[in-house]
């Protein structure tokens, strides 16, 4: 679920604002495609809340459609992501906020508008939208309320499905004991209607938890996250987990850090579950300053008995970065969205790959839009299924629409995948290497390998072999097995972005083409990596080296 930048009150958006910059990750994927909406509007920030389902991806444009609020459909044709539907409500008024979050499993989709303004200006109680498609229309088919509602319960904040049960958030609601206690309501579909089967309510709510904030159900098990908690410090949030029997719904169990959490960790700003996984994210964000780089915690187990498995953090984060802000959860595959990372440019945004071996998780990738720019809060809606990952930039420009909105879509079983680890340089960045086109035998396009975050102006060389290494190399890694060759130099230069700007790139294609290297065949699997000069080196030998990058030549 998406940390809403706009909606939240006083302290909390004061401490989104603030950031600080830092070095790179050790590793970015390229991504697939850029997502936009076919109808681009100003200030509808598309990718606001985004979800995956196989090959079906939903965006929500929460001030799109005349401020009304939409949603978009897209499916996977290859490696692009085609238009396929624009979801509107049946009953929506201005200011609804109709996409600000969304969920889609299989042929049902679930929107979120906490709010709807009707036509005499009166704020009327959120609503949340179910679509379900039949060959490729969608097709309003239910409008969940609750039974209890009020005007400025936010109901619909978040929204998940699983099978025939959604859950709805509604942070702001009073849950008898307080303004913004919050609450969860959940539904089920009976086979004839959508029916509210319980409302959820934190057995020690308090006014103010923001309760509902986002929330998750597998099965007959539900995540609520309360980020505004005070159990260990003003703000620093936990989660609750609720399992069903039968129709009845039992809280569980309360998930708090291992080590504790402090004030204004707000641990349940995201949440996500899985088959016996639960994470949390927790942002770390202070009133008067960006203190920390914030965390994703992760547990395992079932009924009552949670225990948390790890901590993460993203290699090359910075205090400030509001890592935590979105969270989904695939498998033994976890992405973890950081809005405020700084980049591409101050608050552009980022996510990054997490997977997990027996109980051990590693990072895998950062994932940052190719052209991302300040302010654009890359991750703020994120979605993760089957290796796609989905990262909402809603504050992203389309020509002559400002704030428009767009998404990033990654593909992490690509041909090309980066791996091994970069070292960091004189200029303080972590080199990365990244690609752009097909690798190919025959065909004319363009397969660019880019070293990004290089040192300005420096020469570097492209060294490929045919065999992965991880080697101890001049105080960092290196990432191709002797024997290999080395690629004619070239110059960085500087198209600007990123931690120092400056990148160096060669068309692959072009040395796969001109004969020189008749090992380079279609159906080979090739392993790249760019050693750059590097006269400031901290590590005192001279040279930078970025990450490792693999791709199978095409035919």
């Amino acid at each position: 679920m998406s940390l809403d930048k706009t909606a939240r009150a006083g302290a909390t958006l004061a401490a989104l604002l603030l950031g600080l910059a830092g070095s790179a990750a050790a590793q970015s994927i390229s991504e697939t495609t850029r997502v936009a909406a076919p109808n681009p509007e100003g200030d509808a920030r598309l990718g606001n809340a985004a979800d995956v389902d196989g090959d079906t991806l939903i965006l929500g444009a929460p001030r799109g459609n005349g401020d009304t609020g939409t949603a978009y459909v897209f499916v996977r044709n290859g490696t692009s992501w085609d238009f396929q539907a624009q979801l509107v409500p049946s009953s929506g008024f201005l200011g609804a906020w109709f996409g600000g979050s969304v969920a889609v499993e299989g042929d049902r989709a679930v929107v979120g508008a906490r709010r709807d303004i009707d036509s005499t200006g009166m704020i009327q109680p959120g609503r949340a939208y179910v679509f379900e498609r039949t060959g490729t229309t969608w097709t309003e088919t239910a409008v969940l309320e609750a039974l209890d509602a009020f005007d400025t319960d936010w109901f619909g904040q978040s929204v998940d499905l699983s099978g025939d049960t959604i859950v709805v958030g509604s942070n702001f609601n009073q849950a008898t004991v307080g303004f913004a206690a919050g609450a969860a309501y959940v539904f089920v579909d009976n086979g004839t209607a959508w029916a509210e089967q319980t409302k959820l309510i934190a057995s020690d709510a308090t006014g103010g938890d923001f309760f509902g904030w986002d929330v998750a159900v597998d099965q007959d098990t539900i995540v609520v996250g309360s980020e505004f908690d005070d159990d260990n410090g003003s703000e620093s949030g936990s989660a609750y987990v609720f399992t069903r029997s039968g129709i009845v719904w039992t809280e569980r169990t309360k998930l708090a850090p291992a080590s504790g959490a402090a004030a204004d960790d707000q641990f349940g700003v995201s949440v996500d579950i899985e088959n016996g996984t639960i994470v949390v994210g927790a942002i770390e964000a202070p009133f008067m300053a960006p203190c920390c780089t914030g965390s994703a915690y992760v547990f395992t187990g079932s009924g009552a008995t949670w225990s948390q498995e790890a901590q993460l953090t993203p290699t090359g984060g910075a205090a400030g970065d509001l890592f935590g802000s979105s969270v989904s959860l695939d498998g033994d595959t976890l992405a973890v969205g950081a809005i405020n990372s700084d980049v591409m440019g101050t608050d552009s945004g980022a996510a990054y790959v997490f997977s997990r071996v027996g109980t051990v998780w590693s990072q895998d990738a950062e994932l940052r839009g190719s052209n991302s720019l300040t302010g654009d809060l890359v991750g703020d809606g994120l979605g993760l299924s089957g290796g796609v990952v989905v990262a909402g930039a809603p504050y992203g420009d389309q020509p002559g629409f400002a704030d428009a909105g767009a998404a990033y879509v990654y593909d992490l079983n690509a041909d090309s995948t980066p791996y091994c680890q970069g070292k960091i340089n004189s200029v303080g960045c972590v080199p990365f290497i990244s690609s752009n086109g097909t690798p190919s035998a025959t065909a004319t396009t363009s397969f660019a390998v880019r070293a990004n975050d290089a040192v300005p102006a420096e020469a570097g060389i492209l060294l490929y072999s045919f065999k992965k290494a991880n080697l101890a190399f001049h105080g960092g890694t290196l990432c191709v097995k002797a024997p290999f060759v080395r690629t004619p130099a070239k110059s960085a230069k500087n198209p600007g972005g990123g931690c120092s700007g400056w990148t160096i790139t060669r068309n692959f294609n072009n040395t796969i083409q001109s004969g020189n290297d008749p090992a380079l065949t279609a159906g080979k699997v090739v392993r790249a990596q760019w050693r750059q000069r590097d006269p400031a080196d901290p590590a005192g030998f001279g040279d930078s080296l970025t990450n490792g990058l693999q791709f199978t030549i095409q035919p």
